[in-house]
């Protein structure tokens, strides 16, 4: 096996902005969000994750924890998110970011979209930020 080398290629590029949002607003969190699909409401373009409990004002990013989820008996799937709806700054409210309420998460295995069957059987962990 051939090692593979690693470098820093940034430091400290205004990292608290980047993984926390704004870091001058109020209550700006990271969150692991745990997704356990319906079996069969996945639909093409993607299923709306509505995060709003968790983030009621603004979501900044989400991501998968793993782009790929996989189980023994169903194979494995790649999946994503989808933005919702662009938010502009508000005086006194959390500045930029996304809604929480209309993203989606989307799926694929191999190289077409998913269909509905069996999804259940892939849980999802998202990262995400927001306030």
């Amino acid at each position: 096996m051939t090692a593979i080398a690693a470098e820093i290629w940034k430091v400290n590029q205004k990292m608290r902005a980047m993984m926390f949002g704004p870091y001058h607003e109020p209550g700006a969190t990271v969150k692991v969000i745990k997704v356990t699909p319906a079996t069969d409401n996945y639909t093409a373009g993607g299923v709306t994750l509505d995060l709003s409990a968790h983030f009621p004002h603004r979501l900044y990013w989400c991501v998968p924890m793993n782009a790929t989820c996989r189980d023994a008996s169903t194979g494995f799937e790649q999946i994503g998110y989808v933005p919702g709806t662009a938010l502009a700054n508000t005086p006194g409210n959390c500045a930029g970011g996304f809604n929480p309420a209309d993203g989606k998460y989307v799926a694929s295995q191999g190289a077409t979209e998913r269909t509905a069957s069996d999804q259940s059987a892939h849980v999802m962990y998202f990262v995400a930020c927001g306030c």
